[in-house]
């Protein structure tokens, strides 16, 4: 979702912080609620942060061992 992507001043970024991208940080919301964002891009005056699941967008593929089936229902 490209709503979901945020440009955040560098200035709003502790000194320290590692800001590379795939980078993931943890923020407050404005209501108080703790969103996960990954950094994509270091630009010179901002952020840009993608706020979307980390998978989003991605193929997931999961294996699975049927253990039994269960027919009493039918």
């Amino acid at each position: 979702d490209s709503e979901s992507i945020k440009l955040i001043p560098l200035s709003s970024f502790k000194d320290d912080m590692s800001l590379e991208p795939g980078v993931i940080i943890a923020f407050t919301s404005s209501e108080g609620e703790e969103l996960a964002g990954t950094v994509r891009e270091v630009r010179e005056d901002d952020v840009e942060v993608d706020f979307n699941h980390p998978l989003a967008g991605r193929e997931i593929i999961f294996k699975v061992e049927v253990l039994s089936v269960d027919n009493s229902a039918l």
